[in-house]
């Protein structure tokens, strides 16, 4: 069972790495890209931690902005080289999680 708050904490975690790359100065793909992959779940996230209600069906347009964050890092990635390849690695980690949290919560909904 992953935890809300832990999914919270990593989601932030990653977040925190678009901004990094836009710190070190990367491309827009690869600040955009891990952004949006890790920021359309932590919201998600964060607003059904405040409700507490079960997840009774699959939020499609949160895994499809996640889903485009890791497609943008990717193309980023063949576009401007390999520099910042590590922000491909975040998106692709925040869609993991997304996937597992979600997978969680519609097997152990929160009890009421």
């Amino acid at each position: 069972m992953i935890p809300t708050p832990l999914t919270l904490v990593a989601l932030a975690a990653l977040t925190a790495g678009a901004i990094a790359a836009l710190w070190q100065g990367a491309a827009w793909p690869f600040v955009i890209g891990p952004g949006l992959a890790a920021g359309a779940p932590l919201v998600f996230v964060a607003v059904r931690l405040r409700t507490q209600r079960a997840l009774d069906h699959h939020p499609i347009t949160v895994s499809v902005l996640s889903g485009l964050g890791c497609i943008i890092a990717m193309v980023g990635s063949l576009r401007f080289g390999d520099q910042h390849a590590w922000t491909l690695y975040t998106a692709l980690a925040s869609l993991i999680i997304w996937m597992l949290w979600q997978r969680d919560q519609r097997r152990h909904p929160p009890s009421p």
